[in-house]
């Protein structure tokens, strides 16, 4: 068995914190605590496994809206750059 520490999951995301990563455990955890990667999840019922998917689907989702979102604006300014200039009125006015 492998482990990782919860300090190296927290550098690698922008949306897991101490107090995700313990309301997700149920317990609460510390930057240098281990967790141990075990194949074996026979422990875990359905409902936490399932609890456990749909959470890494909400983050994944949201990170996803971010990054489509960010493309789409720049997709925009890139294929449309007429609509982001200022119009010589509105420069007039500063």
């Amino acid at each position: 068995m492998g482990h990782i520490r919860i300090n190296k999951l927290i550098r690698c995301s922008t949306n897991l914190t101490l107090e995700v990563m313990s309301d997700l455990l149920g317990q609460q955890v510390n930057p240098n605590d281990k967790l141990v990667i075990s194949k074996d999840h026979s422990d875990m019922s359905t409902e936490e496994l399932i609890e456990m998917k749909d959470y890494i689907h909400r983050i994944l989702d949201d990170r996803l809206s971010v990054v489509k979102a960010e493309y789409m604006s720049l997709d925009n300014r890139i294929n449309n750059p007429d609509l982001y200039a200022l119009s010589d009125e509105v420069m007039d006015s500063f």
